[in-house]
């Protein structure tokens, strides 16, 4: 199976065997184009983010939405927690600021700290920041975050090649690792 996000709002699902439409997932309430599409670790699940800052957790064989959250900012990346078989945590990225972990149990929503690096000629360590603007007024656009295979850590990263690992449980920031690029 294979599940693609189409501009009128519909999740289309693809059986590879019989090269056909499986399922269509769709909001009536909602017609925004599907940014990102990501399935459970058991595949009954489907998570779907949408240009109307929404992020729908989906049961593909009722094909019935479970539920959804309206989030500050479109999220172009989403990914659910690959921990268990039924998953109510996820994980967006918004257009900008930092990553953040949506629980649709408690309808906790909360972002990721990030680094900012201190610019060149500044002395120091980086600072944490929650997506905000660091003084030197450069915010830390992370530009994707994923789960790890058992989901206890979260990878971030951005376009100046620094890669942020983040506890998962804790929200603590267990290393910054500064990969260098290549010209």
């Amino acid at each position: 199976m294979c599940a693609a996000g189409c501009t009128d709002g519909t999740c289309v699902i693809w059986d590879f065997d019989t090269r056909g439409v499986a399922k269509e997932l769709y909001d009536k309430d909602s017609g925004a184009p599907i940014t990102s599409v990501s399935w459970s670790k058991c595949g009954h699940r489907l998570l779907s983010a949408a240009t109307d800052k929404t992020i729908s957790l989906w049961d593909v064989a009722k094909g019935t939405r479970i539920a959804s959250v309206t989030l500050q900012q479109i999220a172009l990346h989403a990914r659910l927690y690959p921990g268990n078989a039924h998953p109510s945590l996820c994980l967006a990225c918004p257009m900008s600021g930092p990553p953040i972990l949506v629980d649709f149990n408690s309808g906790v929503i909360q972002a990721l700290p990030v680094v900012v690096s201190p610019s060149d000629g500044e002395s120091g360590t980086p600072h944490t920041r929650t997506g905000k603007f660091a003084e030197t007024g450069a915010p830390y656009s992370p530009s994707a975050a994923s789960f790890n295979k058992k989901g206890d850590l979260i990878y971030v990263g951005n376009f100046k090649g620094e890669i942020l690992i983040v506890d998962t449980q804790t929200k603590q920031i267990q290393a910054h690792v500064q990969v260098s690029i290549c010209q």
